[in-house]
Order: C-alpha cells, then sequence, then structure tokens
C-alpha cells in the first residue's frame, strides 16, 4: 500500500468516524418504549385534567422572587411555580410550572415569603388549599401541597423541548429500578409510567430535575404534545399532604455525590473513559484553576501515553517513504499481473518489517477519547462560560468575529482561529511526511485536502475540543519536526 492509498484510508476511516459520530454517540442504555412494557402500567382515570398546564386561555398574574440559588417566576393563578431561573449560569432551566394542581388552575393564590422559600395558599368554601417550597441546599428543594379532600393527581413538573434542536437530543427522561435506565426525551409517544421507582427525572444538556426518595405511587410521563411532557404523580392512595424533595440544578458531579445521584450524569458510549477524563480534568484544574491549561496538559498527558504508539507510527510511516522507489520500481515491472504484484508488495513489507496500517493505529486508538472527550466537554456544566486566552467560553466555538448572518450551505457563522490553526498544523505535518522529490500531484492534492476537510469538520465544535485536537497536532507536528532535524 503506497503512501497516497495509505493516506486515502486514513481520511476515510477518520471521517468515516466523525460522520458516523452522531449515531455512535446516543446516550446509551436508552430504551425502547415498546420493548419495556412490564415497566409500563396506564395511569389512573382522573377528571378534570386539561390538556395543556396551564390552560392556555388563562391570564396569569405572576410575581418573581430571588433567592440564593434561584430567581422564581411564580404564577398567583393557579398557585405554582411557572419557571426557575439559575442565578450562577444566568439561564431559564427548561423544567416548568412546578406543583401543579388542575382543580385549582383557575383560583387566585396569596403569596408568603416563608423562610428559604414561600407558601401559596387559596381559601375556598370546602378548605384551604397550601403549596410551600423550600430550597433546603444548594439546588434542593423541600415541597408539601395539603388540599381538602384527597389528591389523586399532582403535576411535578413540565419538561419543555429544547428550542435549539440540535442540542434537543441530549434530552431524556431516566428512572431507577435497580440501576438508572435512560429513555430518550422524543420517545415518549404518549404515556410512559413507573411504580414506585427509586428516583424518577430527566436531563438535558446541562441540567437535571431529579425526584428524590418519592413517594409511594405511579409516576408517569404524559405528552401533552411535540415540546411539553408531564411528570405527573398518583399517589398510591390518593391522600393529602403530598411532600418529596426534588433536586433542579447543574449536572456537577461535586454536587450530585453528596446527593447519591451521580450516576445521573452519562457520558454515552465510552461513559468509563469520559468519566476518566472528567476526572483527570478536575485534577489539573484544581493546580491551575483554569479549564483551558486543564485541557492542555490532558491532551499532553495523553500524547505521552499514546506516544510508544506514535513513535512506531512514525518510523512506520519513514520506512514506508523508503520503500516506496523499490514499490514503484515493482508497479511498473509487475503492471499486467497484480496478483503478483501484490504478491511481491507484501513481501517487500514483511522483509523490512513494515505496518501498512502501522500510521493510522494512534488515529484509531483516539477517537474513543475523542468521542468520550467530546461529551465531557459539550455536556460538562463546569466548563460552560470558562475563559481562556482570547476564548470567551470553552463549551462554544472561539467566535473572533462573528457574522451578521451564517453563511448559506456552509452555515459558518463567524471567524474561528482555533480550527484554522489546527487545520495550519495539520497542513505542515502533511508536507513533512511527504519527501521531497517524491510527491505526486495526488498527494499534493491530499496535502491541501486533508487539512481543510478536518479544519471544516471541527470548525463548529467547541474550542475546548478543538484546543485538544490542537494542542495533540502541534505534539506530533513538533516530535516529526525533531526527526526531521536529526
Amino acid at each position: 500500500m503506497n503512501t497516497e492509498k495509505r493516506l486515502l484510508l486514513f481520511l476515510g476511516l477518520s471521517l468515516g468516524a466523525l460522520l458516523f459520530f452522531n449515531r455512535f454517540n446516543q446516550p446509551a442504555q436508552l430504551l425502547d418504549a415498546e420493548k419495556y412494557k412490564l415497566a409500563e402500567t396506564a395511569p389512573p382515570a382522573v377528571s378534570k385534567s386539561p390538556n395543556v398546564l396551564p390552560p392556555k386561555e388563562l391570564s396569569l398574574k405572576t410575581e418573581s422572587l430571588t433567592f440564593k440559588d434561584f430567581t422564581i417566576t411564580v404564577s398567583l393563578t393557579g398557585g405554582f411555580i411557572k419557571d426557575i431561573k439559575i442565578n450562577k449560569y444566568g439561564e431559564t432551566l427548561l423544567y416548568k410550572n412546578l406543583f401543579f394542581l388542575s382543580a385549582y388552575a383557575d383560583k387566585e393564590f396569596r403569596l408568603e415569603r416563608v423562610e428559604n422559600g414561600i407558601r401559596l395558599s387559596w381559601n375556598g368554601l370546602s378548605g384551604k388549599v397550601t403549596k410551600e417550597i423550600r430550597f433546603i441546599s444548594p439546588y434542593l428543594l423541600s415541597f408539601e401541597v395539603t388540599a381538602p379532600g384527597k389528591i389523586d393527581k399532582l403535576i411535578l413538573f413540565q419538561s419543555e423541548k429544547d428550542k435549539k434542536s440540535f442540542y434537543s437530543r441530549y434530552q431524556e427522561v431516566f428512572y431507577k429500578a435497580k440501576k438508572i435506565k435512560r429513555i430518550g426525551w422524543s420517545k415518549v409517544k404518549t404515556t410512559l409510567s413507573f411504580v414506585n421507582p427509586g428516583l424518577i427525572g430527566t436531563r438535558d444538556r446541562y441540567y437535571t430535575a431529579v425526584f428524590l426518595s418519592p413517594s409511594p405511587g405511579q409516576y408517569s410521563w404524559e405528552r401533552q404534545d411535540r415540546q411539553a411532557i408531564d411528570l405527573a404523580f398518583y399517589p398510591e392512595k390518593p391522600s393529602s399532604p403530598i411532600s418529596g424533595r426534588l433536586f433542579l440544578g447543574p449536572q456537577d458531579i461535586k454536587i450530585l455525590n453528596p446527593l447519591g445521584i451521580q450516576g445521573v450524569i452519562y457520558f454515552g458510549v465510552f461513559n468509563g473513559i469520559g468519566f476518566i477524563i472528567l476526572n483527570l480534568l478536575y485534577f489539573f484544574f484544581g493546580w491551575f484553576h483554569n479549564w483551558g491549561v486543564s485541557i492542555i496538559l490532558l491532551s499532553a498527558l495523553i500524547y505521552l501515553i499514546l506516544s510508544p504508539l506514535t513513535i512506531s507510527s512514525t518510523k512506520s510511516m519513514k520506512k514506508m517513504q523508503e520503500l516506496q522507489p523499490e514499490i514503484e520500481a515493482l508497479r511498473k515491472k509487475l503492471k499486467d499481473t497484480p496478483q503478483k504484484l501484490n504478491k511481491e508488495v507484501l513481501e517487500l513489507y514483511r522483509k523490512y518489517k513494515v505496518n501498512p496500517l502501522g500510521g493510522c493505529l494512534p488515529m484509531l486508538l483516539q477517537i474513543p477519547i475523542f468521542f468520550a472527550l467530546y461529551q465531557v466537554l459539550i455536556r460538562s456544566v463546569e466548563i460552560k462560560g470558562a475563559h481562556f486566552l482570547w476564548i470567551k467560553d470553552l463549551a462554544k466555538p472561539d467566535n473572533i468575529v462573528r457574522f451578521a448572518a451564517p453563511l448559506p450551505i456552509l452555515k459558518i457563522d463567524g471567524i474561528h482561529i482555533l480550527p484554522i490553526l489546527m487545520a495550519v498544523i495539520m497542513f505542515l505535518q502533511q508536507k513533512m511526511t511527504v519527501p521531497q522529490g517524491q510527491s505526486s500531484e495526488q498527494q499534493k492534492m491530499m496535502t491541501m485536502i486533508f487539512p481543510l476537510v478536518f479544519g471544516f469538520i471541527f470548525y463548529n465544535f467547541s474550542a475546548g475540543l478543538v484546543l485538544y485536537w490542537f494542542c495533540n497536532s502541534l505534539f506530533t507536528f513538533l516530535y516529526q519536526l525533531r526527526l526531521a532535524r536529526h
């Protein structure tokens, strides 16, 4: 296999892995609802349940309150929490309409601020309805809902679809029997119910909503429309009051660990590698207090671990280059007998102990690391908003100039420096691997196309991921430069 074919194979393998990344990168352990009928039951029949929560025809009277972790919007009409914003990140969660009782949807509730929380109350002829919510620790709240008579259904919250369609694929619901099982958010077609789960919740790209030690009864994910599903609770025995604890916050392992719900975090197929990467990033961050520096050190560590393979790959590529004149001579001599030519070329490889695929091995071994790192950097809330040099957010592309509108077809929305630097380094690498005087037109074309294709693929990736790949390419280039000088 000559250099051109080896490069084509390398490009094909790399592009194939990246283009099919979406397929392999779907959240693992996703359960197809049709295959898990034993875990599902129909929800009890409950009257007065509107199709959309809250009823759209109601004009809601709202009020906003700020606490340490949250700013909440309370609907006095119906007496529920309409939405919650996390103060630290300045983002409104996708979890809306908390603790909604349909029977009181049009009633005007009284709002009181109590210690570390709020109390909503309404007095009717049959008795008093109260909803008390307290923020008891970071991102953890307790609630108690009391109503006259019995409560047979309580909407715990409504989960909205992420308006950014790219990130909506990261949304899922989950429940725990012996272990956490996950179901794609879009797979909840009508109703999905579970009796007495160990915990139940949902998550999106950065945040999660988890019910801890849920009360006995049935929990049902109920599809309202394409944009929303409700988590409804049906008590084992219709009763009042209903109480529990709800975590609403970032998927930060240091916050989830003390609550015993770190298993909510999941990095897809290569989850184990993802957690190793996350722990290493935390280790480096503990020393340098900068996520960009942590990513560079992680790249250096991975390069050192894989360096024996890189050295072997470089030697293999060098031997392949040295053999090119002999292979070309064999091609001219045996051009009419391809089977004999292949046999002679293989014999030549055996004689000089050359592995034609040796140059591709480090790249193939990097693919699981790349996939896991992609998940870690795109889903870890710790990286969100992290600055490094000119980069304002390592979780996003490093825009230094933003266009008024994305370029048509290419969907490029601005000038990103890191992918351009990465393509330049890859171009220099390619130039170094083609010996002077031996480069064919095809090799020259590959020298240009290969970096351009990878630069295009990486162009809209998060800056943290491109920073890792740029550093890895730079380390390889410096090693090749050192070899060339010696």
